[in-house]
């Protein structure tokens, strides 16, 4: 194998051409990591002031929240307050009625009592009155037969005391022990 001396040798040739070659420029791994880093730090930056903001906007909801809840207590403290002032109120007034009812009751009562006693005063004048027309009428027996009918009803006691017109005189109660000593009446033992 002989060799050209006008050839150079195919390694020699490759060592040249290495040698002698300009390398392209080509960004190197470096730079891919710088500018991934920049963007990973971007994108962090970016994360960390959304965080804030969502933060903000949920401590800012959480006052509202906790501001809105303490007025709601204050309205509700106060309207507790406004309620048992009104019940207070209220049962000063139903004592103040359960007294009214009372003396109201009494009234009646009283009222009730004069009315009893009128009625029972009224039946006595009435058998008053027919005795003493019996006898004016000259019927003495039928006058006795009630005035025994009269002092068994036990009214005889209901008869006024004094003249029932104010003027004075005597009372319904002394014209009748006249009429009963006029008409010689004694009672039976």
């Amino acid at each position: 194998m002989s060799r050209n001396p006008s050839r150079p040798h195919p390694s020699g040739e490759l060592q040249h051409q290495a040698e002698h070659t300009v390398p392209r420029k080509s960004p190197s791994i470096l730079v891919y990591l710088a500018v991934l880093f920049v963007v990973a730090f971007f994108l962090l930056f970016i994360a960390y002031f959304q965080q804030q903001r969502l933060n903000k906007e949920a401590t800012d909801d959480a006052r509202k929240q906790s501001a809105s809840a303490l007025q709601s207590i204050q309205d509700l403290l106060s309207e507790n307050e406004k309620l048992r002032e009104e019940v207070s109120g209220l049962e000063a007034r139903v004592d103040a009625l359960a007294q009214e009812k009372d003396s109201l009751n009494l009234t009646i009562q009283g009222w009730a009592d004069q009315a009893d006693l009128a009625e029972r005063q009224l039946a006595a004048m009435d058998y008053f009155w027919r005795i003493q027309r019996l006898y004016s009428r000259g019927s003495r027996r039928s006058a006795l037969e009630l005035v025994q009918e009269f002092e068994s009803s036990g009214l005889t006691q209901e008869l006024p005391r004094t003249n029932p017109s104010g003027i004075e005189g005597t009372s319904p109660a002394d014209q009748y022990q006249a009429l009963l000593d006029a008409l010689d009446y004694r009672p039976e033992p």
